[in-house]
């Protein structure tokens, strides 16, 4: 059976978020510390040259740290919660036919999301599936899957 989510994306995810809060706050930092160092250097003869440095010193950076955190920190954080909670979870088996609807969508501070259906012996099934693994499941063929929460978790393709 083939795995969806395992430790190891855990731990790559858990580090990129890390990685990328630490470099957010580190560039504030030091950038915002090298304005206040400026900000002792000023005379009346070169206010006007610090004053444009230190703006640029200071917003530049700023915005730097908030897209870092905006399209780094905040989808690798959310990515992570949601492989812990899918590795911690009992799972159940369900064995049908797979097909993936279109729609996807955006869990609010999530993962996002496309639907997917599994036609089974008794009725079809309403199952969710991370978007990154869309393309990993055979569309129309006879599937076993393991589900968490109406989320897939594992396949294997059945003969």
């Amino acid at each position: 059976m083939t795995q969806l989510y395992t430790q190891q994306s855990f731990r790559r995810c858990e580090k990129a978020a890390k990685a990328s809060l630490i470099w957010a706050i580190l560039l504030v930092t030091v950038f915002w510390g090298l304005c206040a160092f400026l900000c002792t250097r000023v005379r009346t003869a070169n206010a006007a040259l610090l004053f444009r440095w230190v703006l640029g010193l200071s917003i530049l950076p700023g915005w730097a740290a908030i897209l870092i955190l905006a399209f780094i920190y905040r989808p690798n954080r959310a990515e992570k919660r949601h492989i812990q909670s899918m590795l911690n979870e009992p799972w159940e088996e369900m064995e049908g036919v797979f097909y993936l609807e279109d729609s996807t969508f955006q869990i609010p501070r999530g993962i996002r999301v496309q639907k997917a259906r599994l036609e089974t012996a008794e009725e079809p099934v309403s199952l969710r599936l991370d978007a990154r693994y869309a393309h990993l499941l055979p569309l129309g063929q006879p599937v076993k899957i393991r589900v968490i929460r109406q989320y897939i978790t594992a396949y294997e393709v059945l003969p």
